[in-house]
């Protein structure tokens, strides 16, 4: 660190700037409001502040007149304390750069899983905004930081790029509200890219298991139709709130949990924050099921070598036909037996009959 003539304070700091995954902040509590949150206008002062200290690196944030603030409350998730859009005009050269600022309940331990996925092996090559053909990007922050008022909770915050696209469920409810053949072909076309994005993934960090095809590998853990981002134009998908990777990562799991949140959370009984059960208000379970698990599954199957599709198939059918769980939703299993056998497993036998022997 070039050190030698330091004071042992300026040397430790320099260590802890250089090496903490996490920027203390030192905040002017003219910035914040009273109850300790941030303000637009004190974000935009704290970023600038951020570059110009050294801790945060990226250009779109060097000045505090090229951004621009947008306080979306907090959002519409379970754990989210203050979110923000941040729109940059930083670097002239390019298009306004979009970026999401958020502060989660729980900031630290999430802040700290979410370096771990930045660094198992692998991983690297599909984050945001890189992004590779066949392969969902995956959004982390790259800038985190704390700040702590006076008799008050620190908070700790995450900077990441906005995901581009709209969220999955938006896809859902148009088709919901206007039921038409090529909303539907939408629908179809967007599942049978997620199957193949999520099939890479899954793939790519699989490993065997005597007896199946679909091995253990990374599950993402949260992948509901909140947390997915398409983007129609590219033909492409973003994932979103990653902090749950982590689970997988001392032992790969057979990634039931993410078929699970991605297809069955509208059958729920239960309600939640995000009102899975709207995606279906006046869909026919059947025509829901043939426009996202058709198209997914075959999507899906289509990322494994040709002779190892069947047996694939015959694993995800055991996968989305037994023990239909998706916690903390809550399920009428007389209800889900019912779908299964009505829905379910007919989308299976039509998918093998098109694999021959």
């Amino acid at each position: 660190y070039n050190a030698q003539n330091s004071s042992a304070e300026d040397f430790l700091n320099t260590l802890y700037d250089e090496t903490t995954v996490v920027h203390k902040m030192n905040i002017n509590p003219a910035l914040l409001k009273s109850n300790g949150n941030l303000t637009e206008n004190g974000l935009a002062s704290i970023l600038a502040q951020a570059y110009g200290e050294g801790k945060l690196k990226n250009k779109d944030f060097n000045k505090k007149q090229c951004l621009k603030i947008e306080s979306l409350g907090s959002g519409s998730g379970y754990n989210t304390v203050q979110l923000f859009l941040v729109t940059s005009t930083c670097t002239p050269s390019t298009q306004p750069l979009l970026y999401i600022v958020k502060e989660s309940k729980k900031g630290l331990t999430e802040s700290t899983n979410l370096k771990q996925i930045e660094e198992y092996p692998g991983m690297k090559d599909l984050i945001a905004p890189k992004v590779v053909k066949g392969f969902p990007t995956i959004s982390l922050p790259f800038f985190y930081f704390s700040y702590h008022p006076h008799h008050q909770n620190v908070h700790y915050i995450a900077t990441m790029p906005a995901a581009k696209g709209a969220v999955l469920f938006d896809l859902l409810n148009e088709f919901r509200d206007d039921q038409s053949t090529k909303n539907a072909e939408r629908i179809k076309k967007a599942y049978h890219i997620l199957g193949v994005e999520l099939g890479n993934f899954h793939r790519k960090f699989m490993k065997p298991i005597p007896g199946k095809k679909l091995g253990a590998t990374v599950a993402h853990g949260d992948l509901h139709v909140h947390n997915i981002f398409y983007d129609e134009q590219t033909g492409h998908f973003t994932f979103i709130d990653n902090e749950t990777m982590v689970r997988c990562f001392n032992k790969l799991k057979i990634p039931k949990i993410d078929f699970m949140r991605l297809i069955f959370p509208p059958f729920s009984t239960n309600d939640t924050i995000y009102e899975f059960k709207e995606i279906i208000k006046s869909v026919k379970p059947g025509t829901y099921l043939n426009i996202t698990l058709k198209p997914f599954i075959k999507g899906y199957i289509s990322t494994f070598n040709a002779q190892d599709r069947k047996q694939v198939l015959h694993d995800l059918r055991e996968i989305f036909t037994t023990n239909i769980k998706a916690d903390p939703l809550h399920f009428d299993q007389h209800y889900i037996h019912q779908i299964v056998k009505d829905y379910i497993n007919p989308i299976f036998d039509d998918i093998e009959k098109t694999l021959g022997k």
